[in-house]
């Protein structure tokens, strides 16, 4: 009889002195019932639990087991002896502090009867997720350098295990521990991936060239038909009061030449630590003795006086003032209008050896080198033949860099010329080195590394 009614009544109803029906609970607050003598067992009444995911020191969570279940006295949780998960009385908590992998947990609904009432739930606890705390810087190389040995917990927080790809290209992990090879050469792009504990991950990427050496006694003289100008060689230059009015080729048949004084160059600039010739102020310029090819490619080495800002096109940043906007276009200056008049032609442009963009002259990148850092500057031009000079005047946009090198090469320089050229500034000035960072602000008249070339 028991066990019928308790599997076929659901409410009992009680009339009142008036003959008013009113429901009656089948079961008091102890779980024992009204109608028979004995306890029924305890039951899930309220919502599941969900399946919880934390992390490590993240945010705890509890639950009030007695919102789930009904009937019931005492409460349990298995398996015991989880890290972080305790039971007091009818309330759950849980509170991350060490890894659990996927558990399923038990919690019971228990009274006197034999028979609990039970609710399960998956809990996860992940290590914390590793996170980039400093990038991994780029690298730029000669074969033969040094092993560079970073230590990868200094760029990486919360790791436990390091990969890198691709594999078997000179870059490899021991540990914690990555290392790159001068081996052999190569220009490629590396990824690392830190991977925590429980198997979540990030990575960062970094850029890695390692160039030839030069071939012994190597100079840009050796390259065929080429005009090299070197401004760090005194013996080369015409100087009168610390102003520049001719740089002779050590190579080659074009000159730099400027017989006003107002517009000579001055002799006291440096170039990755080695003097060279300055240009600093609306009107120092350069012109070639000679005019150049029909196609050229012309390569300077030089630094940029005062850090600066990119701009993308001529007079964009209506802000800058004219006289100092810290870029300048490739092309011919006009007749009467002070703007500048862009030939036709491609201008491929390299820096640091490193392709930049190929693009017309009324589209070409104007600002050369935005950091204060020795820098290789390559010009490709197929419509070279217009341009007659370097530096400000007459220009309204003007050069604050000093340059310590020019090189105009007919035709295009050659991969074996370029490998050699790149090895040879990177020894002589430290070019492709870390960068010098500025904290100081350019002077009106130093308005950043930009070439004028017209």
């Amino acid at each position: 009889m028991r066990d019928y009614i308790s599997r076929h009544i659901s409410a009992v109803y009680v009339t009142d002195a008036k003959g008013n029906p009113a429901p009656s609970a089948l079961v008091d607050e102890a779980g024992v019932s009204l109608l028979v003598s004995g306890l029924l067992p305890p039951r899930a009444t309220g919502a599941a639990i969900a399946d919880w995911t934390g992390a490590v020191g993240g945010k705890r969570a509890t639950f009030d087991l007695a919102a789930c279940f009904t009937g019931a006295t005492s409460y349990s949780v298995s398996p015991k002896n989880l890290p972080g998960v305790t039971l007091a009385g009818s309330v759950l908590t849980i509170a991350p502090t060490a890894v659990i992998a996927p558990t399923v947990v038990t919690v019971g609904a228990h009274n006197t009867h034999p028979t609990p009432a039970l609710m399960t739930f998956t809990l996860s606890v992940n290590a914390v997720a590793p996170t980039v705390i400093g990038p991994l810087p780029d690298q730029i190389l000669a074969v033969g350098d040094a092993d560079i040995l970073l230590a990868l917990d200094t760029h990486f927080a919360d790791a436990a295990s390091y990969a890198v790809s691709p594999e078997g290209q000179g870059v490899t992990i021991s540990g914690h521990t990555l290392t790159i090879s001068a081996a052999a050469e190569r220009n490629a792009i590396y990824k690392v991936m830190a991977t925590n504990g429980t198997g979540q991950s990030v990575s960062d990427s970094f850029t890695l060239a390692v160039a030839a050496t030069p071939s012994p006694g190597w100079t840009p003289a050796a390259i065929s038909g080429a005009s090299w100008l070197d401004m760090t060689d005194a013996r080369t230059m015409t100087v009168a009061d610390n102003r520049v009015a001719r740089v002779a080729p050590r190579s080659g048949g074009v000159s730099l030449v400027q017989t006003t004084a107002a517009h000579q160059p001055y002799a006291d600039g440096a170039v990755g630590g080695v003097t060279s010739v300055r240009f600093s102020g609306a009107r120092t310029f350069f012109n070639f003795s000679k005019p150049l090819p029909a196609a050229a490619t012309v390569c300077f080495v030089m630094q940029s006086l005062g850090s600066c800002t990119l701009q993308s096109a001529l007079g964009g940043d209506p802000t800058v003032d004219a006289s100092r906007a810290p870029m300048v276009p490739l092309g011919q200056q006009g007749a009467v209008s002070p703007e500048v008049v862009r030939s036709a032609g491609v201008v491929t442009w390299r820096r640091n050896g490193e392709l930049q963009a190929p693009k017309t002259r009324g589209s070409a990148y104007d600002l050369l080198s935005p950091d204060m850092a020795p820098s290789l500057h390559e010009f490709q031009m197929t419509a070279a033949s217009g341009i007659v000079a370097f530096g400000a005047a007459p220009f309204k946009y003007y050069l604050g860099a000093s340059v310590a090198e020019v090189i105009i090469v007919p035709g295009v320089l050659s991969d074996n010329d370029r490998t050699n050229l790149n090895a040879y500034v990177r020894a002589k000035y430290g070019i492709g080195e870390v960068p010098v960072t500025s904290t100081t602000t350019a002077t009106p008249t130093d308005s950043g590394a930009v070439i004028h070339i017209v």
